[in-house]
């Protein structure tokens, strides 16, 4: 039986916090799920017992354990990596892996749904040792004494090699090395305007249920007075995004990548941006409503430039009545990138 879980970005971090849990009653491992050799490893346990990883990627069953999910900036991650590793083997762009690597961990922690979790932003993790260490073990009394230690003490990891992390993990997914790091590495992308209506519609229904207002009814695609644009990883479709326009300046965006398409979201919202600045005649502004439940589309938007711009309570009706995120970019933002 595992008592509790904590999950996120980065790996150095989550050392910290196994030693963090492995006090008096309890013992927390680390990175155990992904396969790699504990550091360390503390005394088992009678009591406590927790796993510690980075890598939300791998499905673990999480019952009714408290879990902690640990996010992070992906700006800071990306750079905090590029100083801390070196290019894995077999991987074309690093910049452009980290990239998509960091945007797919984010996104499957932002799709996690345990039963019982607490959401901790990476630079708030001292701030909340002792709600952590609490809320994760309510009846293991964690000494004041070891959690001011901790809060004081800096730890690094010694494996620093990313080729052998990331081969670790395909191994945990049951996935070769070679297959599991080419999601991650960045192909052309590619933007086209479309007017094939049975393309949009076929797109559309295969996450209808999932994006779709309860009650809505499905609708023919407007494609002479909207803009239908296919996005292409190579020669592979993986998606669309419509533009239709509130003003002469104003357009309105929404994005459908395919379910099994997700992990080129970096380089989808690159070319997103590209495509509309030397298309769309006239435009200023670019903005996106997007229901609050939708966490990984939010997430998608603001790692692409977009700020939000207001919010909107009980109008959107999903799984009873929840509010609208709006955001918005600016066309010579866009440019400028």
């Amino acid at each position: 039986m595992t008592d509790f879980y904590t999950i996120g970005l980065p790996r150095t971090r989550s050392m910290w916090l196994s030693k963090l849990l492995s006090c008096g009653d309890s013992t927390c491992f680390h990175e155990h799920l992904s396969s790699h050799e504990d550091q360390d490893k503390p005394e088992v346990s009678t009591r406590y017992r927790g796993f510690c990883d980075t890598n939300p990627l791998i499905a673990v069953d999480y019952g009714n354990a408290p879990v902690l999910i640990i996010r992070r900036d992906l700006e800071s991650v990306i750079a905090s990596a590029m100083q801390c590793f070196d290019p894995p083997e077999g991987v074309n762009s690093f910049i452009d892996f980290l990239n998509n690597y960091a945007f797919v961990y984010q996104s499957a922690l932002d799709d996690l749904k345990p039963e019982n979790y607490m959401i901790v932003e990476y630079e708030e993790i001292n701030n909340k040792a002792e709600e952590i260490c609490q809320f994760l073990m309510p009846e293991n009394a964690v000494p004041e004494s070891h959690i001011e230690t901790m809060i004081g003490t800096r730890i690094q990891t010694t494996n620093r090699n990313l080729t052998n992390n990331l081969k670790h993990t395909a191994n945990a997914l049951g996935i070769p090395y070679k297959e599991y790091i080419s999601q991650f590495d960045k192909p052309t992308y590619t933007c086209k305007r479309i007017y094939d209506v049975g393309l949009i519609i076929n797109t559309m229904n295969l996450m209808w249920d999932e994006i779709a207002e309860d009650g809505a009814e499905k609708y023919a695609p407007n494609v002479i007075d909207e803009h239908w644009v296919a996005i292409y990883a190579g020669i592979e479709y993986i998606g669309m995004f419509r533009l239709h326009q509130h003003t002469s300046v104003l357009w309105q965006g929404h994005i459908f990548i395919l379910p099994d398409q997700r992990h080129h979201a970096r380089g989808v919202g690159k070319a997103m941006k590209s495509w509309i600045v030397d298309n769309l005649e006239g435009a200023e502004q670019m903005i996106a409503s997007v229901p609050e439940c939708f966490q990984n589309v939010i997430g998608f938007l603001k790692n692409n430039g977009f700020q939000s711009q207001g919010y909107t309570p009980s109008c959107y009706r999903k799984n009873g009545l929840i509010g609208l995120h709006q955001m918005g970019m600016s066309i010579e933002e866009m440019r400028n990138e």
